[in-house]
């Protein structure tokens, strides 16, 4: 997915969550929030493609 990135045209990456509680956890790895649909959210391909030093402290962790 993070290498689709370099070699398509990909702005971002979007995701329709379930409920709250999936949302917050997107919300975790960067994703924002639509204005008019909460449950609904977006990241930038360029985040997405960041060093995972550049992540949430939390999330780097997790991962880590």
């Amino acid at each position: 997915m993070l290498n689709a990135g370099r070699t398509l045209a990909v702005f971002a990456i979007a995701v329709d969550a379930k409920d709250e509680r999936a949302a917050e956890f997107y919300e975790g790895f960067g994703f924002r929030r639509f204005p008019l649909h909460p449950n609904k959210l977006f990241l930038l391909a360029s985040s997405a493609a960041a060093e995972p030093n550049e992540w949430p402290t939390d999330i780097a962790k997790s991962l880590g």
